[in-house]
């Protein structure tokens, strides 16, 4: 389950490099900051809805698998 946040963590770990140097060097603009910091929303709802199609499609390769196993033994 970890794997599908290692995106969001990565960019939020960039975005707080960047802002980082941009408040120690005072060159921040308007734009900047809340750019930096709305980054990893994206990738943050993005693992979420991966993380739900991957336990459906987990859901599905199991019932698929006992359809399978069900219908060998008539």
């Amino acid at each position: 389950m970890m794997k599908y946040y290692v995106p969001a963590a990565f960019c939020g770990f960039l975005c707080f490099i960047v802002l980082t140097v941009q408040i120690s060097m005072d060159q921040s603009t308007a734009w900047g900051p809340a750019f930096f910091c709305f980054l990893p929303m994206c990738f943050y709802f993005l693992g979420g809805i991966f993380h739900f199609m991957q336990s459906q499609i987990d859901a599905l390769k199991k019932e698929i698998s006992e359809l399978k196993s069900s219908a060998q033994e008539k």
